[in-house]
């Protein structure tokens, strides 16, 4: 049993879906859509009330920024002059990563502005021959001793290995006690102090003018020194390359017997 409606003027009776499916019944009638557009800002009757439908909200305009320049769009690790990579540089100690191949090594006396420490083993006494005037020394070996035992220029040293602050390491030919004669000359006895003072701590050795002699100064400096890793034969080898005195007609040799051309 169907039930009654009370339809009004401004309400469509329903349809029955037989009416909508079949032409014959209702050819002229179009189904109303389920879903009516509405316009945007026009009224909307319905139950005989008019509803206003809001305006839609206006959307702001997207800004889409500027490209920046290719140097700012570069990030600071791939930049090699960046703060922060200039900073990691300064934490690499390049001293780990290469290993420097000493090729020269001097032979000479402590400067007087260095602070020092000498290598508690390395050491060997041998026959020098200074020559103030060309301010180099000479390694003389045994068979030519004889030729210049006699001149002032030659003596029996001992060869210590030494390395300062800086980690720059010569070999120095200490003048000993014996060529002073035993008698504790102050020209030879305080730098031979110093040497052995440098052993043990950092040590300064220079010259005071006021006093006439040579000052000692040593320090409790905790740096620990860093020596050549090679055997001493290889560095005495290495400081006296181009001046061991083998021969009578080494240049040394004839320059002080008044031969030298």
């Amino acid at each position: 049993m169907r039930k009654k409606l009370n339809p009004s003027s401004d309400t469509p009776l329903p349809v029955e879906d037989s009416a909508v499916t079949d032409p014959k019944i209702m050819p002229d009638v179009v189904q109303p859509s389920l879903f009516p557009e509405l316009p945007e800002d026009g009224p909307v009757v319905a139950s005989g009330a008019e509803v206003k439908i809001p305006k839609k909200a206006k959307s702001k305009p997207v800004v889409t920024p500027a490209p920046l320049p290719a140097e700012e769009l570069m990030e600071a690790d791939d930049d090699e002059f960046s703060p922060e990579n200039l900073r990691l540089l300064n934490k690499i100690d390049l001293r780990d990563l290469v290993t420097a191949e000493l090729v020269e090594l001097p032979a000479r006396k402590p400067k007087k502005d260095e602070w020092f420490r000498v290598h508690p083993d390395y050491q060997q006494q041998g026959g020098i021959l200074e020559i103030d005037s060309e301010n180099k020394v000479f390694w003389v070996s045994k068979k030519m001793q004889s030729q210049v035992a006699h001149d002032p220029c030659f003596t029996f040293r001992l060869c210590v290995l030494v390395v300062t602050r800086q980690g720059v390491p010569f070999i120095w030919p200490v003048k000993t006690d014996v060529e002073a004669g035993g008698t504790g000359d102050k020209y030879v006895r305080i730098p031979f102090a110093a040497m052995t003072e440098g052993r043990k701590k950092w040590t300064r050795l220079y010259w005071s003018q006021d006093r006439r002699e040579h000052q000692v100064e040593t320090s409790d400096l905790l740096d620990a020194p860093k020596f050549p890793d090679k055997p001493f034969s290889e560095l005495l080898k290495l400081a006296f390359k181009d001046a061991v005195i083998s021969t009578p007609d080494h240049p040394a040799i004839l320059n002080l017997k008044g031969k030298a051309k």
